[in-house]
């Protein structure tokens, strides 16, 4: 079945705006709710593959995760919320977030996979113009 491609890119405007709507400091995961760690990935990761992730603004979903969901030196880790504790599901999203962020000594991730790009089977090609 062949799609006519003003159907794709009208989807994939829609699909932009409601993503792009999510970011409040952190990215919430629907609409009136709070901002969560994990969903700086998945909405930031959006984003990037559709070659968009320049619309974000990084200080403030950097801020929300380092300053606001960061354990401290003892614990380590992110955590979903501010004041709740860390878990690896939500480190994990929070570093890929900020790898894709180019956050400083991290490797470039593709959010395809969740994996970094050397060791991705995808081609880069399609990410390599996503900043």
């Amino acid at each position: 079945m062949h799609i006519p491609m003003i159907i794709v890119l009208t989807i994939m405007y829609f699909v932009f705006y409601y993503v792009s709507c999510r970011q409040v400091g952190g990215y919430q995961g629907r609409t009136n709710k709070d901002p969560d760690s994990c969903y700086s990935f998945w909405v930031g990761g959006c984003l990037s593959i559709m070659r968009r992730f320049d619309t974000t603004d990084i200080p403030s979903t950097q801020t929300f995760l380092l300053q606001d969901c960061q354990q401290n030196q003892y614990i380590g880790g992110f955590s979903k919320l501010p004041d709740c504790y860390a878990d690896v599901l939500h480190s994990f999203y929070s570093i890929a977030w900020l790898s894709m962020a180019k956050y400083s000594g991290l490797k470039e991730i593709d959010p395809r996979l969740g994996v970094c790009t050397e060791r991705s089977p995808l081609p880069i090609s399609s990410l390599s113009d996503k900043h």
